[in-house]
C-alpha cells in the first residue's frame, strides 16, 4: 500500500458512503429485475446530474457536463459504466407445501448451494434451500455430485404468496467485520457506489457519461 505524501492522499471511506454500499447491496436486483437498486441510484443521482434517462431494458444512464474546456479544444468526455444487477434464482414450478423448484439466474455452482438461506421474491419471503437427506439416499446417489434438479427451496407451507417467476436472493446482509465487508452483490454495487460519488466529485472540466 502506497505511503501518504503531500503529492498522495488516499481516500477516506466516509459513514455516509458506506451506509450507501449498505442499502445499494441489500436491495434485490437479480438480472432482469433490478428496480430496488435503479430505485436508489435515481434517488441519489437526479440532483447530481442534467440528464438521467431509463432506457427499454431499465438502464440507469446518466450524463453530468463539465463548465470549461482548453482553449480551442473539446471538453474531455469519459464514459463509466457498472451494473446493477446480481447473480441468483427464479421459482420455476410449486410443487405444493410450501417447496419450489428453481433455476439459476447468473454463473452459480449448485454444489455450494444447499443449506443456504434465501429471500424469495419482493416480499422477501426467508427460505431455505435443500436437499434429499442423507438418510433417504442410496449408496449411488451418494456417489455423485449435487444437482441443481435435485434441489428445492422450502419456505414452510401455508404461504401462497410466491409465485413462478419470482427472483431469489441469498439472505446474505450486508455486515462490517472489521476493515472487510461481507455481504451479497458486492459485485457490483460497490462499482455502482463508485460511480454516484465520481458524480458528487466530478471535476469541472471532463463530462461524465
Amino acid at each position: 500500500m502506497p505511503q501518504e505524501t503531500p503529492s498522495y492522499r488516499p481516500p477516506r471511506i466516509t459513514a455516509a458512503q458506506i451506509k450507501l454500499l449498505e442499502r445499494l447491496c441489500n436491495a434485490s436486483g437479480v438480472s432482469g429485475d433490478e428496480g430496488e437498486v435503479r430505485k436508489i441510484v435515481l434517488e441519489e443521482v437526479r440532483l447530481l446530474a442534467d440528464e438521467v434517462k431509463v432506457d427499454a431494458l431499465g438502464n440507469v444512464l446518466v450524463t453530468r457536463r463539465g463548465k470549461g474546456a482548453p482553449a480551442g479544444a473539446a471538453r474531455l468526455r469519459v464514459m463509466l459504466a457498472a451494473h446493477m444487477d446480481e447473480v441468483g434464482l427464479m421459482i420455476t414450478n410449486d410443487e405444493g407445501d410450501g417447496i419450489y423448484r428453481f433455476d439459476l439466474v447468473g454463473g452459480i455452482d449448485p454444489r455450494v448451494l444447499v443449506g443456504k438461506a434465501v429471500w424469495v421474491g419482493s416480499g422477501r419471503i426467508p427460505g431455505v434451500i435443500g436437499a434429499k437427506a442423507i438418510h433417504l439416499t442410496n449408496a449411488e446417489e451418494r456417489k455423485n455430485p449435487i444437482t441443481l434438479d435435485t434441489l428445492r427451496i422450502d419456505i414452510g407451507p401455508g404461504s401462497n404468496k410466491v409465485k413462478v417467476g419470482d427472483r431469489v436472493v441469498f439472505a446474505s446482509p450486508f455486515t462490517r467485520l472489521g476493515p472487510s465487508l461481507r455481504g451479497k452483490a458486492l459485485d457490483d454495487r460497490l462499482g455502482v457506489a463508485t460511480l454516484i460519488e465520481l458524480l458528487k466529485h466530478a471535476p469541472d472540466n471532463v463530462d461524465l457519461l
